[in-house]
């Protein structure tokens, strides 16, 4: 039986199911929020909404590089928050291992799920029928190809650049931690000294992961190894408030301080413009919001009921501020104004798709109808995550049909070319696909860089369209990127792997021999290995493409590393797998890397050596 002051709210919160009053009385429940709250219940649903603001704040001004890491300040208290009403929903609720953790998971997806998921429909909907201006065809195909990982809650691996599903990374990480929590709860037994050891355990464990990028660069900040701290923290506070109530309640006070005191170091914190400094600071929160829940300090005023209101609400706020903020259609300049308005439309998410399932709890129904209404709002769970999914198909199959016919139409790509640097200095031409398309301009000081890398490119069209740019832009010297579009292909048409290799091989040969009938000097980067191999990309992937990256780079560095005019260099040398933005590309620091083993060579090359040094096909 859930203890009638339970906190009932936000994404994390529970509802309160009071002691059913006899059969006599009639039960009228319009509202989950109206029955009384304890002080320090009111106190976390306030906190909950101060880390809403953080976020909103964060969202509404980040484009002013100003508030670095204050949305993730608000996160962080959120998660801890979760994590104390986590341990109180287990430890109230059924105590077998199988009813318990089927107790937790049934309310936790009751609760969350159909917020999210009507979220996501919305959004497929707008962005299908959204005019150009207002979403481009790339934002289109970045939604749909996040919208798997958004539905089945691994977001927060999910590398894709959507801004409109990117805010799901926290509620990814938590459904994580509460797919973990009864597993936790229950292998801690029934002992003092056991709970003290396993939930201490996992606790160190999780802080070590979150510590471990402190002072990095490179690194994801959304998994779960880095991300869900903050919850097992408050999981662990709860257990030690309440086995131990006076020795714990003892810290209320000073705790309480301590969050004043952090408050004020937050604000001096922002004025370093260093996130990670920020976050720091912004953890500081977490005392002050454990020393209110301690002590029941909870404010009556207006400025009390604001942040309660806002508690009870953040889910379904934060999930509808992102489209009118970070989302894409709204400008820079209104999203403080996108910021206020996800309030009103996250209390309209509220109050038709959470409270109706905070509601159930303090009715009372006929035996048969949790059964009843549970199948019903699975068939219709399912059958939104259904449509989602195949509006998501359908766009995508449109996407790669498009695509096809293109390339029928323009065999070589499209001759998108960009320059930028000294326009007298040596001309770098970066040649290639997508991953070339995204190597950073080199020194503007001394170097023109010509940029004609063509996303998705194979070498066959590169090969097609290499003639043309290689008279227009006149390099000096090519660097050359391309080939993994080929052998990706392996992962489909495995028994022709071969074939595709020999293939890639001979382009690649053949656009070399091209530069160097025009006189330029020849960079040639190596195959970029791929990364982690992402969830949706394992249905089309093959072990065999990482070997064909293998053979293929090692018959081409055998091949030209003895020609004039031409230097081999391999950036799989300066990659790491924490440098990887998802299954083939890398983020721009992976690039500047390179650049310490690339630069010499663009010089050495800089001097075109004579026509007659072309290398044999």
């Amino acid at each position: 039986m859930i203890d009638p002051s339970r906190a009932a709210g936000s994404a994390t919160a529970e509802v309160a199911m009071p002691i059913a009053p006899p059969a006599d009385i009639s039960v009228k429940t319009k509202s989950a929020v109206s029955f009384a709250q304890s002080a320090p219940d009111r106190s976390l649903d306030q906190w909950r909404g101060l880390a809403l603001v953080l976020v909103l704040i964060s969202h509404a001004y980040h484009v002013t590089g100003r508030v670095p890491g204050i949305g993730r300040a608000g996160v962080n208290l959120f998660f801890f928050i979760s994590g104390i009403l986590v341990f109180r929903t287990l430890s109230r609720g059924p105590q077998g291992k199988l009813a318990g953790a089927k107790y937790f998971w049934v309310r936790r997806t009751k609760r969350l799920v159909p917020a999210k998921y009507f979220y996501l429909f919305g959004m497929a909907l707008l962005v299908l029928i959204a005019v150009p201006r207002l979403i481009s065809p790339a934002a289109r195909e970045a939604f749909f190809s996040a919208l798997p990982s958004s539905l089945l809650y691994y977001r927060n691996y999910f590398g894709s650049e959507d801004n409109l599903t990117s805010h799901l990374w926290s509620v990814a990480c938590e459904m994580q931690f509460y797919l973990l929590a009864p597993l936790i709860f229950f292998a801690g037994g029934k002992s003092i000294a056991r709970r003290l050891g396993v939930y201490g355990v996992v606790l160190g464990l999780l802080l070590v992961g979150g510590l471990s990028v402190v002072g990095k660069t490179n690194y994801s900040q959304y998994t779960f190894g880095v991300a869900a701290w903050p919850m097992m923290a408050g999981f662990f506070v709860e257990f030690l408030r309440t086995t131990f109530p006076k020795q714990v309640g003892a810290w209320g006070r000073l705790l309480t301080w301590c969050g004043a005191v952090s408050l004020v170091v937050l604000a001096l914190a922002m004025l370093t413009v260093q996130k990670q400094v920020v976050i720091l600071a912004g953890t500081l929160l977490v005392a002050g919001c454990l020393g209110c829940y301690l002590e029941g300090i909870a404010p009556r005023g207006w400025l009390g009921n604001v942040f309660h209101y806002l508690g009870n609400r953040t889910y379904s706020i934060y999930l509808w501020q992102q489209p009118l903020t970070l989302g894409g259609f709204v400008p820079p300049a209104f999203h403080p104004l996108g910021s206020l308005l996800a309030i009103p439309v996250g209390a309209l998410s509220f109050h038709f798709l959470e409270l109706p399932y905070m509601s159930k709890y303090n009715r009372q129904a006929p035996p048969t109808a949790p059964r009843r209404s549970l199948l019903a709002r699975t068939f219709i769970l399912v059958l939104i995550a259904s449509l989602g999914l195949n509006i998501g198909l359908c766009y995508l199959a449109r996407q790669f049909y498009a695509r096809e016919l293109l390339v029928r139409l323009q065999p070589e790509g499209p001759s998108v070319v960009s320059h930028s640097g000294k326009t007298d200095g040596l001309r770098v031409l970066f040649l290639g696909d997508s991953r070339a398309a995204q190597w950073p301009a080199l020194p503007t000081n001394r170097f023109c860089t010509i940029n004609a890398g063509v996303p998705g490119a194979t070498t066959a069209q590169v090969r097609l369209r290499a003639e043309q740019v290689l008279l227009i832009e006149k390099p000096d010297v090519v660097v050359l990127q391309v080939g993994i579009n080929d052998l990706k292909t392996i992962g489909v048409v495995p028994q022709v792997a071969g074939a595709i290799q020999e293939q890639c091989t001979a382009n690649i040969s053949e656009i070399i021999h091209l530069c160097r009938q025009h006189n330029a000097g020849v960079v040639l980067t190596l195959i970029i290995p791929s990364g982690k191999v992402s969830f949706p990309r394992r249905l089309v992937w093959s072990d065999k493409i990482e070997t064909a990256v293998d053979d293929v780079n090692g018959k081409l560095a055998r091949q030209f590393e003895q020609v004039a005019g031409v230097a081999v260099f391999e950036p799989g040398k300066f990659i790491t797998p924490a440098d990887y933005r998802d299954t083939l590309h890398v983020y721009p620091s992976a690039y500047q890397k390179c650049e310490a083993g690339l630069l010499p060579l663009v010089e050495r090359l800089g001097v075109s050596p004579s026509a007659a040094n072309v290398p044999p096909r």
